[in-house]
């Protein structure tokens, strides 16, 4: 990959106003009292027809350590759950709601955090705010990236 290219590796669409409210309501009627992450990461793919292969593509995370979090089986790390969650585009909602289900959370005291939260809370809606930029702006404010993308 040309170091150079910010530009994401699959066209993950933007979310629109309109968007916001059938999305609300969808993840109203979807949410599963004994959901894990992998079950609603597995799920958010599957509406955006993402398999593994390119969620490695998109975040940089190895094919084996997704399907270990798709199935559950090892905790993804603070870092890769923001990584995916921008990658992805997914709406502030279902950020929000696959951090609630790990021990994970952005601290707004952190500088580090806040600037990772606002790619989380930009990525849906400005095609801008991608994992290329967000790990470049981490390293270019000399702090580790979330990803080797």
């Amino acid at each position: 990959m040309n170091p150079e290219n910010t530009e994401p590796l699959f066209d993950v669409p933007i979310f629109y106003p309109n968007d916001t409210q059938k999305l609300v309501d969808a993840s109203l009627v979807q949410k599963v009292p004994t959901e894990k992450l992998g079950d609603a990461l597995a799920r958010y793919m599957d509406e955006m027809s993402i398999d593994r292969k390119k969620l490695t593509e998109l975040t940089g995370i190895s094919d084996s350590a997704i399907y270990f979090y798709l199935n559950n089986r090892h905790e993804i790390s603070a870092d890769y759950l923001t990584a995916i969650c921008i990658a992805l585009r997914l709406h502030p909602f279902r950020s929000k709601y696959l951090f609630s289900l790990t021990k994970h959370h952005l601290r707004f005291n952190s500088f580090r955090d806040m600037i990772c939260l606002n790619y989380i809370l930009a990525c849906a809606f400005n095609e801008d705010y991608h994992l290329s930029n967000c790990n470049q702006e981490l390293k270019r404010l000399h702090m580790k990236p979330l990803t080797s993308l």
